[in-house]
């Protein structure tokens, strides 16, 4: 390499640092956890259901009244350490009783912010047509409440965790 070439490189370097720097600093202060955005803010998603050794899905130790419901599109911060987003993925409160209950798969795009944290957005969500026909076909109801499913994958140890769907501003959308 030539000298006025090295010197153009390391300088090509040191101002793309100084673009980044800024925004990694600030990624370096989340907190570890689950988060879904909400009209108030990010809300700690603090329920997730477990897999058997066989792959069902075990209901949640906590209640499913208490699965933080979002109206409208679906954004969520996943920052656990040694934890990667696997699929996100939708389905009803009937997968905890019936292996056959419907479920689809959702269009995300993931961005990494940290080395832990990548924040994904759920694209579906945001077309409101899509949004009603991919409800339907899971089976929402009233009495049949969905839920968009973040799993996540730890070398073996999957959690899946729960957001609730308003269905009346989604059906209304």
């Amino acid at each position: 390499m030539t000298r006025g070439w090295r010197a153009r490189l390391a300088g090509v370097i040191a101002a793309w640092l100084l673009a980044v720097a800024p925004a990694a600093a600030g990624a370096q202060d989340l907190l570890p956890g689950m988060f879904v955005g909400t009209p108030d803010g990010p809300q700690e998603l603090a329920i997730y259901a477990e897999r058997t050794p066989v792959g069902r899905l075990k209901p949640p130790r906590m209640s499913l009244d208490d699965v933080q419901v979002v109206a409208g599109e679906v954004r969520v911060l996943c920052n656990l350490p040694h934890f990667r987003v696997r699929s996100i993925w939708l389905s009803t409160g009937r997968v905890f009783r019936d292996d056959t209950a419907e479920r689809r798969p959702l269009r995300v795009a993931q961005r990494r912010l940290t080395v832990t944290a990548v924040f994904a957005k759920v694209v579906d969500s945001a077309d409101p047509a899509r949004w009603r026909k991919l409800l339907e076909d899971v089976g929402a109801s009233a009495d049949n409440p969905a839920y968009v499913f973040v799993t996540m994958d730890n070398d073996g140890q999957v959690r899946d965790f729960l957001v609730g769907v308003d269905l009346t501003s989604a059906l209304a959308r």
